[in-house]
């Protein structure tokens, strides 16, 4: 069984001082919500093992906030290829997870997050508000087996709910 959770970044602050959208930084709202959710993964026992994390500011930010909070000890990978990306770069990172690995997560962006969760699990028209995750289950042995429509949708969490 392989599990992938796929985390959007938390609010971000339009109203910061950055020079390119990839150093646009985390808001108080968004690192209220990271905490928020890292807590309650850690709550729920459900933290990854491993984090593959965009390279964009607003992306390690929440990573950090929500491993912090939740007191996540999983491995981490900051990888460029996330930010600014497609559907299929996201599921090419996921079949390339080692598979040692049996709960990973993605910590990216809108559109992609929710795209990834649409294709995976076979569902059409998932939101994804900002600091959001899902999680996909796949009665698999290798990431590299990982395709469309194989996964299943065990929960969209949003941070309101909590």
């Amino acid at each position: 069984m392989k599990t992938i959770i796929l985390f959007r970044h938390g609010k971000s602050d339009w109203n910061a001082d950055f020079e390119h959208d990839h150093e646009r930084p985390v808001a108080p709202r968004g690192v209220k919500a990271s905490k928020a959710m890292g807590k309650w993964l850690r709550k729920t026992d459900q933290v990854p093992a491993y984090c593959t994390v965009s390279s964009a500011l607003r992306t390690r930010q929440t990573y950090e906030y929500a491993s912090k909070a939740g007191e996540w000890d999983a491995e981490m990978v900051i990888a460029d290829a996330l930010y600014d990306s497609t559907v299929d770069t996201y599921i090419s990172i996921i079949r390339g997870l080692p598979d040692h690995v049996e709960s990973a997560m993605i910590v990216g962006h809108e559109p992609t997050c929710s795209g990834t969760t649409s294709r995976l699990a076979g569902r059409a028209d998932i939101r994804f508000p900002t600091a959001t995750m899902a999680r996909v289950d796949f009665d698999l042995d290798s990431w590299e087996d990982v395709r469309d429509g194989y996964g299943t949708l065990i929960w969209l969490q949003p941070p309101r709910f909590l």
